[in-house]
């Protein structure tokens, strides 16, 4: 066969089988009994020959009105659950053989049915732990902080130097003035806002502390601290790392005044500050060792909570790869399959593909 591109003095000998020359093909009918198409369609893709095309009375149809819509859609739920629990899997540590593709003997005689109802309880189960979870988890956070802020106290004080100091920088020689013009400070009552407040956003607080207090508000700050992650069940103590993010810094607001209270209270929840309770005098050691024993406890409920999730998790994990194979086979047959002619006979379904002429010959 003799190739040659318009306008260009360019000819070379193509082989009878190359990307640009396929074989003769052949458009043939199919006549296949309903109860054996996917079967035959599963046969038939092996020999990776034959390309079905969408029979012509399905031309008006829609793809939501076609046979086996119902079991495509089954299909790409399942697809979603088992990329869900591979994440998960890989999340807790458990390792998938992805070059085990063979379906485990456990999986073998279970049908799309069966693994979509068993599969479904599995997820339901995962979901409700990943609530209390994220419950849990969110807790956790806040007791880090409180310990945290508790730890700083000391030195946010020392900082700030002594109550008489303090007590001069919100005296009445420099009230609040509210709008009425009427002193809001009583002189008398040291208040004050502690917290932990993100890195990125200290400098708003600063400024704005000083604008909302017009200067009567004394602001401290640690450094700021990056939170480790929480310990995994799964994960060594040397693995872990510390969270994304600009870290967090331990703050203390000194004040006077309920109105100012009011005010710098909102401004720290506008920023998306933490709040939390600082003891008066002398209990932030019992108050650390309550926290840290709290923490302990939440600690050891989450990992149990891992470990449930990886004995619900672990009979699927070493099956994920079959399973996926499997399922999106079934997938392509269901698609193949609505592109068939079932309205020529109650008993059999009429397909039309293209095959190669070569192949349609007995050997």
């Amino acid at each position: 066969c003799l190739f040659t591109m318009e306008n260009m003095d360019i000819s070379f000998e193509m082989p009878e089988e190359s990307a640009f020359r396929s074989d003769e093909m052949s458009l043939v009918q199919f006549m296949i009994p309903r109860e054996a198409c996917s079967a035959t369609v599963e046969a038939l893709g092996e020999l990776e020959c034959v390309q079905f095309i969408d029979s012509d009375a399905n031309s008006q149809v829609n793809a939501f009105a076609r046979p086996f819509s119902k079991q495509i859609r089954m299909c790409d739920d399942l697809l979603r659950k088992t990329r869900m629990f591979r994440k998960r899997s890989e999340q807790l540590g458990l390792v998938i053989n992805d070059d085990a593709i063979t379906l485990q003997a456990a999986f073998q005689d279970r049908t799309l049915d069966d693994l979509q109802a068993d599969m479904a309880a599995v997820e339901g189960d995962l979901r409700n732990l990943a609530v209390r979870n994220e419950v849990m988890s969110k807790t956790y956070r806040e007791l880090i902080e409180h310990q945290f802020l508790l730890k700083n106290l000391l030195n946010l004080m020392e900082n700030s130097g002594s109550v008489e100091s303090l007590r001069s920088v919100v005296s009445e020689e420099t009230p609040l003035i509210e709008e009425g013009g009427t002193a809001a400070s009583d002189g008398k009552t040291l208040r004050n806002i502690a917290g932990v407040i993100d890195t990125d956003k200290l400098d708003s607080l600063i400024r704005l502390n000083f604008r909302v207090s017009r200067g009567n508000a004394l602001l401290r700050y640690s450094e700021p601290h990056q939170f480790p992650e929480r310990p995994s069940a799964y994960h060594k103590p040397e693995d872990e790392k510390a969270e994304d993010g600009a870290g967090s810094v331990a703050f203390i607001i000194f004040f006077s005044g309920a109105v100012l209270q009011d005010k710098l209270s909102k401004l720290v929840a506008t920023l998306g500050g933490r709040k939390y309770r600082v003891p008066d005098s002398g209990g932030s050691t019992r108050m650390v060792e309550e926290l840290r024993q709290s923490l302990e406890d939440h600690l050891s409920v989450m990992q149990a909570a891992e470990r449930t999730e990886a004995a619900l998790l672990r009979p699927y994990a070493d099956a994920l790869p079959g399973i996926e194979r499997r399922v999106r086979q079934e997938l392509a047959v269901f698609h193949t399959m609505n592109r068939f002619n079932y309205g020529v006979s109650s008993q059999a379904a009429v397909a039309e593909a293209w095959v190669p002429t070569s192949r349609l010959k007995p050997d």
